[in-house]
C-alpha cells in the first residue's frame, strides 16, 4: 500500500565511486527502484561515495562509503561534492536517461593520483 509516495518503488538513478584498486576509481550508474539499491552502495566495501539523483538530474541524497578513507584525507568530501558536476557523471546521468538499466565509465580524478586508468584515452571504455 502506498501512502504518501512511500514505499512506492519511485524510480531513481544512483551513482557510486567505487575503489577498483591503487589509484582506479570507476563510477557506476544504476536505475534504482526502492532502498535496496541505496543500502548495497552505502555498505559495499568499495564505495567512496555514492549520490542519488531523480531522473531530472537534481541530487536527493548523498553520502561517504567505506571505501572513501582510502583516498586521503578529505580527498572522498571533495568528490562527493564536485562529481555532479564532472563530465563523466553528466554522461553516466544522460546514459541512464536513455534506458540502460547501468552505465559505467572510468573516473578521471586527480586525488586518485591514476596515471594508467582515467586518463583521457580511456574515456568512454566501460
Amino acid at each position: 500500500m502506498r501512502f504518501l509516495g512511500l514505499g512506492g518503488g519511485r524510480e531513481t538513478y544512483l551513482v557510486a565511486v567505487t575503489r577498483e584498486g591503487p589509484g582506479h576509481l570507476r563510477l557506476n550508474g544504476n536505475h534504482a527502484r526502492g532502498a535496496r539499491f541505496k543500502r548495497n552502495a552505502m555498505t559495499h566495501s568499495g564505495t567512496v561515495c555514492w549520490v542519488e539523483f531523480e531522473p531530472g538530474g537534481r541530487r536527493l541524497d548523498q553520502g561517504l562509503g567505506p571505501a572513501a578513507a582510502g583516498l586521503g584525507p578529505g580527498a572522498a568530501d571533495q568528490l562527493l561534492r564536485d562529481l555532479p558536476q564532472t563530465e563523466v557523471c553528466r554522461q553516466v546521468l544522460r546514459d541512464l536517461g536513455s534506458s540502460p538499466e547501468n552505465s559505467a565509465r572510468w573516473l578521471p580524478w586527480a586525488a586518485s593520483k591514476a596515471p594508467a586508468r582515467g586518463s583521457m584515452g580511456d574515456q568512454g571504455r566501460s
